[in-house]
């Protein structure tokens, strides 16, 4: 038995099948994730080392050709770029696009963490690994009022903690605040005075401000845990620590050589809200968030957090679900759009049950879609989004040509349910082939290399996925709907004036066509040239 007349003969299940995917299309289209650009992984990495205060020639003699040795024996390893600058190290290590990355992330976290005479006042190298996810955050919160460095800070640093506690955060980057510092200025007279250099104080405070545990103590029944206390708590206790005895036995303390600043760091990036300083946060999404629900959350906060604050203007900038929900209601449009157009075209020519048969599909297969979407991890961005959009056209061609084929064996004087099996197994091969050429034409996109292959990959999926949806739904569900739904045709039914008419039209012009077969050949080559030209003399514009 052939699936259309399997189809056919057991439309309650053809039927529930399609219950079933109206209903978790829904539901998929409401819980899968959306976000702005597909979670491409870049396949890159950056390494960053800090060391302050140290020459560029140092960074690249101290840090980077100790890490480059050391790296440079990973596997799959396409080049390494190395930067030394003032008081910082940044390496870029791009792989190969066929390298596995959770693996070279692995071998190369190994190979850094060999690196064991690094400076001791060096930072411990810091990996970023680079994916879409990581350099693309959601939006751009501004933060500014008249308060101090500080206050600016702290009021930053509550809003981080605030926002990375809601649903699919998964972090929030904080830009132009600047960290609090303790500046100890010694005095060069009062320093010689009392035989005293600047490491002297550096040694002292590095061996008073510190927590060292003891162990533990058995008193009894009891036990006590044992830690001695020597961390700084204010900017007093660093002013009276002793450097050193003198020979007459008095204490030379570190505010009788040298000045104590509470104050705040050099300021190295700079943010502005309306020509004034201001503190930018960045959050950035999980892999399984909805960015429109997700940037709905972040909106209430940092609107509940303002209030909160006198005097505290808050900005939401560059919102990435803006774009996101703008293609959601193209694409709706869209499909609103072309089932009305198809529904009419198709019912001034077979009638309002084939064109209503017709229409039906777009959103079973768009429904379908999404379900195979969701199936292998597709998320709902503005790539997948503009595929379905062009794909729109296409997925109701499929039931267009099998309806008329139906419609045709109905004018014959079958009935409806032989006219579904016969008129959709004539032409069922023929389909398939159509879909499988379309598809075929967008998978070599799968076969991009580098940054862009990554990135349009995800297209011909979601094309090939919404081609054999329509597939599907045109020789599946299409002919169970014809077999019990359509009514037989009346034998004396007026034909129509406006399809006569067309008719008419289409027959002459392809009768003097093929009357005049060489000066249509000749016309459609000179277009072709003109085509040509205006490509080769740029006359149509080529960017990339």
């Amino acid at each position: 038995m052939s699936l259309v007349k399997f189809a056919v003969k057991n439309s309650p299940l053809v039927n529930m099948i399609m219950i079933i995917v109206f209903l978790v299309g829904i539901f998929v289209l409401v819980d899968i994730p959306k976000e702005d650009m597909p979670a491409v992984d870049f396949g890159s990495f950056v390494v960053f080392v800090s060391y302050p205060g140290v020459s560029p020639e140092e960074i690249e003699e101290l840090i980077v050709k100790k890490i480059e040795d050391e790296i440079s024996d990973v596997d799959n390893v396409d080049y390494i770029t190395s930067t030394a600058q003032e008081g910082r190290a940044v390496l870029f290590i791009q792989f190969e696009p066929n390298a596995d990355i959770a693996k070279a992330e692995t071998d190369l976290n190994a190979e850094i963490d060999k690196v064991q005479d690094l400076p001791e006042d060096a930072d411990d190298p810091f990996i970023l690994a680079l994916n879409m996810r990581e350099i693309n955050p959601m939006c751009d919160i501004a933060l500014g009022g008249d308060f101090s460095g500080n206050a600016m800070r702290e009021i930053a640093e509550d809003l981080h903690d605030e926002i990375l506690n809601l649903s699919y955060i998964s972090k929030v980057d904080i830009t132009g605040s600047r960290e609090r510092e303790i500046w100890i200025e010694g005095d060069s007279s009062l320093l010689d005075e009392n035989g005293l250099t600047l490491n002297d104080i550096s040694t002292a405070i590095q061996m008073r401000n510190m927590n060292v545990p003891g162990g533990t103590v058995d008193f009894g029944k009891a036990e006590f845990i044992v830690r001695s206390v020597g961390q700084f708590d204010n900017t007093d206790d660093i002013k009276s620590l002793v450097i050193r005895m003198d020979s007459s036995g008095r204490a030379v303390r570190l505010s009788d050589i040298a000045a104590v600043k509470d104050t705040l760091e050099e300021r190295s990036t700079m943010a502005k809200l309306d020509g004034k300083m201001s503190v930018r946060l960045q959050p950035y999404k999980k892999a399984d968030g909805n960015i429109i629900e997700v940037m709905k959350d972040v909106r209430a906060k940092a609107a509940e957090f303002q209030k909160s604050v006198n005097g505290l203007d808050v900005t939401v900038r560059n919102d990435s679900s803006i774009e996101v929900k703008n293609s959601l209601k193209t694409m709706g449009t869209s499909s609103l759009i072309g089932v009305v157009l198809v529904f009419v075209i198709l019912f001034i020519f077979i009638g309002w049950r084939n064109a209503l048969f017709a229409a039906w599909g777009i959103p079973f297969s768009f429904f379908l879609t999404f379900i195979l979407m969701r199936y292998f991890d597709v998320t709902m961005n503005n790539l997948s989004l503009f595929a379905l959009v062009l794909v729109l056209g296409m997925i109701v061609d499929d039931a267009i040509i099998v309806l008329e084929n139906v419609h045709r064996y109905m004018e014959m004087g079958l009935s409806p349910k032989e006219a579904a099996v016969k008129g959709t197994q004539e032409i069922m091969w023929p389909i398939v082939g159509a879909v499988a050429t379309t598809a075929a034409a967008f998978l070599p996109m799968l076969m991009m290399q580098g940054m862009m292959g990554k990135f349009m990959r995800v297209f011909p999926i979601v094309v090939s996925m919404a081609l054999f949806a329509s597939l599907f739904e045109s020789i599946v569900i299409l002919p169970s709907h014809i077999a019990d739904l359509a009514k037989p045709l009346r034998q004396n039914k007026r034909e129509s004036k406006l399809q006569n008419f067309l008719v008419r039209r289409y027959r002459k012009a392809v009768k003097k066509i093929l009357r005049h077969r060489i000066l249509t050949m000749l016309t459609i080559g000179f277009a072709m040239i003109l085509a040509l030209s205006a490509v080769v003399m740029r006359l149509v514009k080529v960017e990339f």
